[in-house]
């Protein structure tokens, strides 16, 4: 209030805290003896709280490449909890940040492949992957399907999700279109609407049921870097016009530069393990809510090839919205573990967030 003066303020503002003061000590004194899980000690109250308690969160963009979860987190996390933890006794008796992102670091080197290890690339090889460049330190993924109504753009709406909860949502930029849309139509609004209530549960943003439909051009070959198709039928059609595109004289050692970058969802379904799938915590791949979705009918995914597209008018339209989801979402959740195990780990000119080791 203007006219109360500075000096008053300042003097309630000292009263207030040792009031909080007084009252801190009383409950402190008044707290029992808690028992932290899995520690083995006693910890009162009125003792310093750890350097840092983040159980069960993400950690963040951080990491080797905005929040992958590797040493370069880690050993930064031990350098700044050995300066901020200094009240922790030496056997380890709370939990600290060292201790933290510590396991979060082992959990993380059982999951994540590297780039140059044999077993990448075998594993790779023997699924058909795609090559992935990652000179440009981003990537540009497209998702393909026949209209651009539903499948792609649940497929972009997810891996937005997963991407972010990794820390890697400004690493991957998407987007969405159809080999048979209309482009620059739109969705009947209603038809809109029934999308968004049945996509909204899962956390997929409106805005991915609200634009213009995109139709797949050639000219996308050029423009991102990996082409990912929903089903089969749409994956021939994609080669097929990458096949009439390098007919030309000046194009006609394109064609495996094309076929490189094109994939299909479910190629991806294999690619993590159902441990690495179903973890929770700071270092799971997925956020809790969508791996115990995932969880309840993992086989069934993991069988589906060809994403089809649910028929909402139909007496089993939950069920075939429901396989719909839960298939984008295993192939979606080991499209984005492809990515980060295939991040090389000496990119040069790279700094996360200013820190160097």
């Amino acid at each position: 209030h203007p006219r109360i003066s500075k000096k008053k303020l300042c003097l309630q503002s000292h009263v207030s805290c040792l009031a909080y003061k007084k009252y801190s000590m009383k409950t402190s004194a008044q707290c029992p003896t808690v028992r932290l899980p899995g520690r083995g000690i006693a910890a009162s109250a009125d003792s310093r709280p750890p350097a840092l308690t983040l159980p069960g969160a993400r950690l963040g963009v951080a990491g080797r490449f905005c929040g992958q979860g590797g040493d370069r987190r880690a050993s930064t996390a031990r350098r700044v909890a050995e300066d901020t933890s200094s009240s922790s006794d030496s056997s380890g008796e709370e939990w600290s940040a060292s201790d933290f992102f510590g396991m979060v670091a082992d959990r993380k080197r059982g999951s994540v492949l590297s780039s140059t290890e044999p077993e990448f690339v075998a594993k790779k090889k023997k699924l058909g992957l795609p090559d992935v460049d990652w000179a440009r330190y981003n990537q540009q993924v497209l998702f393909v399907d026949s209209s651009d109504t539903v499948r792609a753009r649940m497929a972009a709406g997810i891996m937005e999700i997963v991407a972010n909860w990794n820390g890697w949502g400004m690493v991957l930029v998407t987007d969405r279109c159809g080999v048979d849309a209309l482009p620059g139509t739109y969705m009947d609004p209603s038809m809109a609407m029934a999308l968004l209530g049945r996509a909204q549960p899962m956390g997929v943003s409106s805005r991915h049921f609200t634009r213009a439909l995109q139709v797949f051009e050639v000219d996308d070959l050029y423009r991102y870097d990996l082409v990912v198709a929903l089903d089969s039928k749409t994956k021939a059609k994609i080669l097929e016009m990458a096949s009439q595109e390098t007919k030309s004289a000046f194009t006609s050692r394109y064609f495996d530069y094309f076929h490189n970058k094109i994939a299909q969802l479910s190629d991806f379904n294999s690619w993590c393990s159902d441990e690495h799938l179903l973890r929770t915590g700071g270092s799971a791949l997925l956020p809790r809510k969508l791996s115990l979705e995932l969880g309840m009918a993992l086989p069934r995914a993991r069988a589906t090839t060809d994403i089809v597209r649910p028929n909402l008018s139909a007496a089993d339209a939950e069920g075939e919205w429901e396989a719909m989801q839960l298939s984008i979402l295993l192939g979606v959740a080991g499209f984005l573990q492809f990515l980060i195990d295939s991040c090389p780990d000496d990119l040069p000119h790279w700094s996360t967030l200013g820190q160097h080791d």
